[in-house]
C-alpha cells in the first residue's frame, strides 16, 4: 500500500509537532513485494489545502505492527479534567488527531500551557488559567466548549461558552448541561452568541436525575461535582468506557466518586483544588478499540499478518 500525505506548517507548537510526523501514532506497515504495477495518477497537491489528504493504492497484502493509541472520547475529556489541577498533568498515549488539536487550542485560549513531551505524551500546566471566555472551535461539532463550563466556573468563577453548530438547544441539546450547572448553584444567561455562567460563591452539591443517560451531561456533572461543597447524587448517568476512565482519573487526582450499579453517581466534593494524578503526575489514556479493530480488519481482509 502507498500512503501519501500533505501538511501545511502551523505556528502552534503542539500542532507543528504533529504536522511533522503525521496524524496518528508510530506505524510500521510494509507492503509485501509483488509484481510492479503501472504508476497511478499523480497525488494531488496537498499544499493547497490545510486539510491532510490520503491517496491509498491497494491490491497488495499488508503486514506489520500498529501502535493503538488512546481513545479520542477519553483523551479530550482527560485534557479538560487536567484544568482542575493546580499543577502539571501529563497524559500518556494521547492520539495526535484533529479533536485533540482543537482541544489544545481551546485550553491554550484559556491560558493553559501545553507541550508534547514525547511521541504521544501531552503535558498540560493549568496554573496559568486566566480567561473565562471559550472561543468558537475550529470544528463546529466539537463538544468540548460546553464541558469547559464547569471547570472554568470552579477556577475563575465564570465561563463564557459559545454556541457552535450542532450544540444549540433542540438540535444537539445542551440543556442538560445548563440545568446541571444551575442545580449546582450557577447562574446562566443565554444569548445568541452563547452561554454565560457565573457563581456568587462556591458551587454546592445537588441531587439531579438526568432525563436520559447522556455521556456529555454525565461528564459535566462530574466536573461540576468534584469541587462542589457537599455530596452530590446524580441519577441515570451514562456508563460508557470513557465515563469509567474519567472517574478513575478524577479519583486518582483526589476526587471522591462512586458509581453505583443503578446508574447512580455519588460525588463527595473536596474542599481543595484537585491535584495532578499521584503516579508521577501522569495519566495513561485507554487504548482506542476502534483503531485496533480497524487495523485487525485490514489484516484479515487481505490475508496479511501483524
Amino acid at each position: 500500500a502507498v500512503l501519501t500525505m500533505g501538511w501545511v506548517r502551523d505556528p502552534r507548537p503542539w500542532r507543528r509537532a504533529r504536522s511533522a510526523r503525521g496524524p496518528g501514532g508510530p506505524c510500521n506497515i510494509q507492503a509485501s513485494p509483488r509484481a510492479a504495477r503501472p504508476p497511478g495518477p499523480p497525488a494531488p497537491d496537498a499544499t493547497m489545502s490545510p486539510t491532510p489528504r490520503y491517496l491509498i493504492r491497494g491490491g497488495q497484502p499488508v503486514s506489520g505492527r500498529v501502535r493503538s493509541l488512546g481513545a479520542k472520547n477519553f483523551a479530550t475529556k482527560a485534557m479538560v479534567a487536567a484544568l482542575l489541577a493546580e499543577g502539571k498533568t501529563t497524559l500518556l498515549n494521547t492520539p495526535r488527531i484533529g479533536d485533540v488539536d482543537i482541544t489544545c487550542d481551546l485550553l491554550a485560549a484559556a491560558g493553559a500551557t501545553l507541550a508534547w513531551t514525547g511521541e504521544a505524551d501531552l503535558e498540560i500546566d493549568a496554573a496559568s488559567i486566566r480567561s473565562a471566555r471559550v472561543p468558537v472551535p475550529d470544528s463546529g461539532s466539537n463538544r468540548i466548549p460546553i464541558l469547559l463550563l464547569g471547570v472554568l466556573l470552579h477556577r475563575l468563577g465564570e465561563a463564557q461558552v459559545p454556541v457552535v453548530s450542532g450544540c444549540n438547544i433542540g438540535s444537539r441539546p445542551v440543556d442538560f448541561h445548563l440545568t446541571a450547572a444551575r442545580m449546582f448553584g450557577a447562574e446562566i444567561e443565554i444569548s445568541r452568541g452563547g452561554y454565560h455562567a457565573s457563581r456568587k460563591g462556591p458551587l454546592v452539591a445537588c441531587h439531579y436525575k438526568l432525563p436520559y443517560p447522556s455521556v456529555g451531561a454525565t461528564e459535566s456533572c462530574l466536573y461540576l461535582g468534584v469541587l462542589a461543597k457537599g455530596t452530590s447524587i446524580i441519577e441515570n448517568v451514562a456508563t460508557e468506557p470513557e465515563i469509567i476512565a474519567l472517574i478513575t482519573m478524577l479519583n486518582a487526582m483526589g476526587a471522591r466518586i462512586q458509581l453505583r450499579p443503578n446508574r447512580e453517581l455519588v460525588i463527595e466534593g473536596v474542599a481543595i483544588a484537585v491535584t495532578p494524578p499521584a503516579a508521577g503526575g501522569s495519566q495513561d489514556a485507554d487504548q482506542d478499540p476502534a483503531a485496533g479493530g480497524s487495523a485487525s480488519q485490514v489484516l484479515q481482509s487481505d490475508g496479511g499478518s501483524g
